[in-house]
């Protein structure tokens, strides 16, 4: 799993399958409860812009600690981005908004904010203008 990228169970499943795990997605889907229960990581799904629904299984996933992902790190590359898009995911959770993805065909918008009067706020994450 990619902190701050698209996620699929099915493709998950694949690599798995293909790697020859046997494993189904329900199986799959529990372990990422799992994780998310015990404050590992958190679900953001997609808002559809269009509709202005929330709309599940099209979601993100990001890591409470990034500790996390660089004790697992064995190349020492860093991509700065999507750590960035962490952390303000992290910030705007702990200030108590409404944090959702947005989505309309191939074009993302990093956050849609609500806070309690359910006023808007969209927000594109970037570590360079370049």
């Amino acid at each position: 799993m990619n902190n701050s990228a698209p996620f699929s169970i099915g493709n998950l499943v694949e690599t798995l399958i293909s790697e020859g795990f046997s494993t189904k997605p329900a199986t799959v889907r529990g372990y990422i409860e799992d994780l998310q229960k015990a404050k590992i990581v958190y679900e953001c799904n997609r808002f559809d812009l269009k509709s202005k629904k929330a709309i599940k299984r099209d979601q993100k996933y990001y890591l409470s600690d990034l500790a996390i992902y660089f004790s697992m790190n064995t190349d020492n590359r860093l991509s700065y981005g999507p750590f960035l898009e962490n952390i303000i995911y992290l910030f705007l959770v702990s200030n108590d908004y409404q944090v959702s993805i947005g989505k309309i065909g191939k074009f993302e918008c990093d956050f849609i904010v609500r806070d309690h009067n359910q006023n808007y706020a969209y927000i594109q994450v970037a570590y360079t203008l370049r």
